[in-house]
């Protein structure tokens, strides 16, 4: 074979295998005594063929390490977050055959037609804690349901458990009161969520505590009592714990002398200063584990709702 066969037999290995995806741009090409011995030709002819396609831009020699595919074509964008998350979100769905105009028409579903959901709680600070998330990161209609001796309040009005939960999608609550509305939620054939702490927010606490002393304050008495009664002992050797309400910190400033001041996204909106639950934001308070069952109960709803006669 003449130089210029040789060197169109590589280029059309070369283009035939960039089409097929068994070669990518920067892949490392087979070396000249491969080529010699499959071809049945000399190293020096094979040397001249790879020479004029790095001549024509598509390969490049780079001495003893190799031969190597250049493919200047090649498209290669950076982008930042959260346009890098999109696309790799927007190729997930190509790879599911889930067309875009679907993605986007079941996002626009969910927002623009909010689902609602019971946000269920006998303190205020756990409350407004994930019930804000809610709306905010999941375009949710909340209604805050608190647990009461004598059953439940909506919006600050007395209803019984089934009243309360019967216009919701699904309900989340914690697991302070996931037993107390159990009965409820199986009668509603309601799916319920146990909202949990996110492992971000407790790692960031307990670096925190670590570094110094910590107090915590909250805006109900009752989160309070709660802490005191169940969450404290969890965290006796992380270091130096307190918990007060808003009103005897303010009206002893003694008690958190020495102290990191930690307040409840409760305690911050009472206070009228930025809203977030101890940790400063992107910090949230609902777990991955949570998140990921909220969405869930999502999509169930909006699947149900599609297949409901217009």
């Amino acid at each position: 074979m003449t130089n210029t066969e040789i060197t169109d037999l590589l280029r059309r290995r070369i283009v035939a295998d960039l089409h097929l995806g068994r070669l990518k741009p920067g892949a490392r090409l087979p070396s000249l005594r491969m080529i010699a011995q499959e071809l049945n030709i000399s190293i020096r002819a094979a040397a001249r063929a790879y020479a004029n396609l790095e001549r024509d831009g598509l390969v490049t020699v780079r001495g003893r390490s190799g031969i190597y595919l250049v493919a200047p074509f090649a498209v290669d964008i950076e982008l930042t977050e959260p346009l890098a998350w999109y696309a790799d979100m927007l190729k997930d769905a190509w790879t599911r055959r889930i067309a875009l105009t679907d993605v986007t028409s079941t996002l626009t579903e969910l927002v623009q037609n909010p689902l609602r959901v019971a946000c269920v709680e006998s303190t205020e600070d756990h409350m407004v804690a994930f019930c804000a998330e809610l709306q905010e990161d999941f375009a949710l209609e909340t209604a805050s349901v608190k647990l009461t001796d004598a059953g439940a309040r909506v919006d600050g009005e007395p209803a019984s458990l089934l009243d309360a939960l019967a216009d919701a999608d699904f309900i989340v609550t914690t697991a302070f009161h996931a037993a107390d509305i159990y009965e409820a939620a199986e009668t509603l054939k309601k799916p319920v969520v146990v909202a949990s702490v996110n492992e971000t927010l407790l790692e960031s606490f307990e670096n925190q505590l670590q570094a110094g002393a910590v107090t915590i304050v909250a805006d109900d008495p009752a989160f309070v009592q709660r802490f005191r009664t169940y969450l404290l002992e969890r965290f006796r050797n992380r270091g130096d714990l307190s918990v007060y309400a808003v009103d005897d910190v303010g009206s002893n400033g003694a008690l958190a002398n020495g102290s990191t001041l930690l307040y409840t996204r409760a305690a911050r909106k009472r206070l009228k200063e930025e809203e977030y639950h101890l940790m400063p934001p992107p910090v949230s308070f609902l777990s991955d584990r949570a998140a990921r069952k909220i969405l869930q109960c999502m999509m169930s709803t909006h699947g149900q709702r599609m297949l409901q006669p217009a």
